[in-house]
């Protein structure tokens, strides 16, 4: 698969299947336990990025596309959905999904963060389960590409020690992303420093997290960059 490849089909979105979901059709191998359990912080994440018509939104870490459903249905057919992920096997499932469903406006991307170019301006950015993206370097690079005002969320894991079973069905999926970044603590001083009214919401009594904020009119940090 090319670095940077479109979609082609037609605009309208073909029905599902009855009584199937779009989640349930794109697992892209995740078993059924994995597939609820990442159901619920998929759905809590979209949420959080609060879309509206006419949002232009990056998805790092998108797999097979199972968030693509929910996100187009909020921004419309006029404006892009970039999925970008670093394994193009997943991405031809998400390839192939989007072209079955009519899916002009979605875009793939596979590669590393800080080897591809972002497309901007961005009214919101999602990272699911992709937590090597999350260094200071890749998560400015992602914040100078969003609008004033957009919307980010990181999706992860952590690790309760009562939670070792759930954590570990999670963590499959975030293992194929890449390892936790030993810079991850100080990136949250980048987030801070340019994201405003962050929330942190944890799932499964802190099993997953997710991390919410909206880009701030002027960013501490770009003065210095």
């Amino acid at each position: 698969m090319s670095e940077h490849q479109a979609i082609d089909g037609a605009r309208n979105a073909a029905p599902l299947r009855s009584g199937q979901s779009f989640a349930n059709q794109q697992a892209g191998g995740e078993g059924r336990l994995e597939t609820l359990l990442l159901g619920r912080i998929r759905r809590r994440a979209i949420e959080l990025l609060r879309l509206r018509a006419g949002a232009n939104v990056l998805e790092v870490g998108c797999a097979s596309g199972a968030n693509f459903a929910p996100i187009l249905s909020a921004i419309g057919p006029r404006r892009t959905l970039t999925g970008l992920d670093r394994s193009p096997s997943p991405l031809e499932t998400a390839r192939v999904t989007a072209h079955a469903h009519g899916w002009e406006n979605v875009t793939l991307m596979c590669g590393e963060l800080d080897e591809l170019d972002i497309p901007g301006p961005l009214d919101g950015v999602l990272v699911s389960f992709a937590p090597s993206t999350i260094t200071d370097h890749r998560l400015e690079r992602l914040l100078d590409q969003m609008r004033p005002g957009g919307r980010l969320v990181i999706a992860g894991t952590s690790t309760p020690a009562w939670a070792m079973s759930i954590n570990g069905i999670l963590r499959r999926r975030q293992r194929s992303k890449g390892p936790w970044p030993a810079s991850f603590d100080a990136s949250w001083d980048v987030l801070g420093s340019c994201v405003d009214d962050v929330q942190v919401d944890t799932i499964y009594l802190g099993a997953a997290f997710l991390v919410a904020g909206s880009m701030a009119l002027a960013p501490v940090w770009a003065a210095r960059c």
